[in-house]
């Protein structure tokens, strides 16, 4: 399926109105779930630069809706808030139509707009060789003043895809492939309840200091004997 400007309008509502992106179902299922959890993997500064990032991860773990708290962000940075488009790879069949695709959306946004462009490719995955459009559309120069994050769950098939680019990351911020992985246990206690996680961390480091108070006093007491 070859997405037209009027339906990636409607997969981007940010481009009527920037609050809209309040109202999408990752951001609002996240801010109502009362775990306060916003992975460090990506910061606004790593996309300020003509680049080609990829992220992986297991699906669930939560890599559209960091993505989508990006674009809250960038969304008060930006002047033109059609040059963020978010791109779910779902309807996409192949790489002939993901080119198509992104051509129309490029050409278009950059007769409105010369400011840097943002381009989101979720679960890019499930396109096969979707790398070499990535490739085409660089060496075109549609990718110039141009941030790519390509994410995908098939960790194998990211990694290769980014291998395959050799020369045409840009100026990214390293690394360039990035990973996303479920919380560990102590970023959930701390993601559920910051008072129990900081009750716990200084437990820990009294329990810490206090075995190392032992251990330098047993060092103490073999050196006077």
């Amino acid at each position: 399926m070859i997405l037209s400007i009027p339906e990636l309008s409607e997969r981007n509502p940010w481009w009527v109105d920037k609050k809209r992106i309040n109202d999408d179902r990752h951001i609002v299922e996240a801010e109502n779930s009362g775990i306060d959890w916003k992975p460090n993997v990506f910061a606004v500064g790593d996309l300020q630069t003509d680049a080609i990032y990829t992220l992986r991860g297991p699906r669930q773990v939560g890599k559209t809706t960091h993505i989508k708290f990006l674009i809250k962000t960038l969304l008060e940075m930006v002047n033109e808030p059609r040059s963020i488009l978010y791109l779910s790879c779902d309807p996409i069949n192949n790489r002939d139509e993901l080119w198509k695709t992104l051509v129309e959306y490029l050409r278009w946004i950059k007769d409105i707009t010369g400011d840097r462009v943002f381009i989101f490719l979720d679960e890019v995955t499930l396109i096969r060789d979707w790398q070499i459009t990535i490739k085409d559309l660089y060496d075109s120069g549609l990718l110039k003043n141009c941030t790519l994050v390509a994410t995908g769950y098939h960790s194998l098939d990211v990694i290769k895809g980014g291998e395959q680019l050799p020369g045409r990351r840009g100026r990214y911020k390293p690394p360039a492939d990035r990973e996303m992985l479920p919380m560990d246990f102590p970023n959930f206690v701390r993601a559920y309840d910051k008072e129990l996680y900081y009750q716990i961390m200084n437990s820990t480091k009294k329990a810490k200091d206090l075995k190392q108070e032992i251990v330098s006093i047993q060092m103490h007491l073999a050196n006077c004997t």
